[in-house]
């Protein structure tokens, strides 16, 4: 998965979150090589918040942030014919349509 498929993905999984903008921004910073403290003082937040964020960034993406991105094995959990995927993080219920 390509840089811009992964931002385009976490956009459409963290939808109208307050945070959705800076939390790109923090993911497209690491992406283009900035350190965690660095993105922590561009963004006033700390490094672990940082760190949290992007990690979190790479399971809502199955990997290829900070982890390999793998094919997974499972099922998808929703259809992607045009239309965007709801994510759900493990052990939080879809949100209803």
């Amino acid at each position: 998965m390509n840089e811009l498929m992964i931002l385009e993905k976490l956009r459409a999984c963290w939808g109208f979150s307050p945070t959705v903008d800076t939390n790109v921004a923090l993911v497209e910073g690491f992406l283009k090589g900035k350190s965690f403290a660095d993105l922590a003082q561009e963004h006033s937040l700390s490094k672990t918040r940082v760190r949290q964020i992007i990690e979190k960034a790479d399971r809502l993406v199955g990997g290829g942030i900070l982890t390999k991105a793998e094919p997974s094995k499972a099922s998808p959990r929703s259809d992607f014919h045009g239309r965007l995927s709801v994510c759900v993080e493990p052990g939080r219920d879809a949100p209803s349509r």
